[in-house]
């Protein structure tokens, strides 16, 4: 889990700055590869809430990919860096939970 923050740490990048979409989807493409290995090794009894948080990110990623050159031209991509460095926060947090515990 640690691993797909690391990766949006990048992808928090990418996404403001970057000028190279095809750059950035695989960025999105790699994190959503994280994000399925990372999911099955949950425990759901005590880590629902973080494997929740990974399914929603899951989701905007795959919503962002379908028109990935649509959404890169957009708007959208602005809100979208507050909603990655949201995510990033809530996965740092929990993943420094786990380990502490």
């Amino acid at each position: 889990m640690y691993t797909v923050a690391q990766n949006w740490g990048a992808g928090g990048q990418f996404i403001p700055q970057f000028s190279n979409a095809q750059i950035a989807y695989h960025l999105v493409r790699e994190s959503q590869f994280f994000i399925e290995w990372t999911v099955p090794t949950i425990d759901l009894n005590t880590d629902l809430a973080i494997a929740t948080e990974l399914v929603d990110l899951q989701r905007q990623l795959s919503a962002w990919k379908l028109d990935w050159s649509a959404f890169w031209e957009s708007t959208e991509r602005q809100t979208a860096v507050a909603q990655i460095e949201t995510w990033i926060a809530r996965l740092q947090a929990q993943a420094r939970s786990i380990s502490a515990a």
